[in-house]
């Protein structure tokens, strides 16, 4: 389960609703912050310039910009493995705005004892398995030493004939 921690209340100005026009142009920037949003009213060929004059709506909040501020609380390092390649973490990112290769998602994979981790872009979450197998491959060719357990989320994408041990 994802545990989720509200940034402190100081951000909550940062969450409210911006007024008039200003509002667009902080959607189309990705959620840009309004400081920063005037500083790019001045630079923009075709920004009007009613965005550098924009004020907060005091009272209201903007649900995008708030989510965006909240944070995942660290999971705590492993202090259980000692050998190289004992415990390896994988997860999968995506969809995400397609590369220039084409990839919609990446695959990351984590050695818990060295810290060492490599992600790698993957074209459709189907191929999920195989990049998995390719990148423990590689490590324990990096390593010298055979991958003895992978963890992971129980996503869909692990639940398959292929990584069964």
């Amino acid at each position: 389960m994802l545990k989720v921690t509200p940034v402190k209340a100081s951000a909550c100005a940062a969450s409210t609703r911006i007024d008039g026009e200003a509002e667009l142009w902080h959607r189309r920037f990705n959620h840009l912050g309004l400081k920063n949003l005037k500083r790019a009213a001045a630079m923009v060929d075709g920004m009007p310039l009613s965005v550098a004059d924009a004020k907060r709506v005091i009272g209201t909040v903007f649900v995008p910009c708030v989510n965006g501020k909240m944070v995942q609380s660290p999971i705590p390092r492993s202090s259980t493995t000692t050998t190289k390649c004992e415990l390896v973490h994988t997860d999968i990112g995506g969809p995400l705005t397609e590369s220039l290769c084409g990839s919609l998602y990446f695959r990351t994979a984590l050695e818990d004892s060295t810290g060492f981790i490599t992600a790698t872009p993957i074209k459709t979450n189907g191929k999920a398995p195989k990049v998995l197998k390719t990148r423990i491959k590689h490590l324990e060719k990096l390593t010298g030493v055979t991958v003895k357990r992978v963890r992971h989320d129980s996503a869909k994408q692990y639940v398959t004939r292929d990584l069964k041990a």
